[in-house]
């Protein structure tokens, strides 16, 4: 038996979606990320510079959201490998993580 997703749970990644699209919107004209020659695109930034990395102002204001909504923004971008998303989600959860 198949389940279908019901309306409110279609909402909700329809919203997802437009979230990440937003996201790309706004970023779409910065600079790419320097490129390590062993692995590509530098996906392996020390943790201690990104930890050092401060959220700009419109990211801030951006992921503002309940915690089950940043998770679901961060799955996102995990799945579909936007790694500037993951990290200012996942630098923004840190400091809730720790409380």
């Amino acid at each position: 038996m198949l389940i279908q997703p019901t309306i409110s749970s279609q909402r909700r990644r329809n919203y997802i979606a437009l979230k990440v699209l937003e996201y790309c919107e706004h970023h779409r004209n910065d600079p790419l990320p320097p490129l390590d020659s062993e692995w590509g695109i530098s996906p392996t930034l020390d943790l201690k510079r990104r930890k050092n990395t401060q959220i700009g102002d419109w990211d801030q204001q951006y992921i503002k959201c309940d915690q089950e909504l940043l998770f679901e923004v961060i799955q996102a971008a995990s799945y579909l490998d936007i790694k500037s998303l993951l990290w200012v989600s996942v630098l923004y959860q840190s400091p809730i993580m720790d409380d």
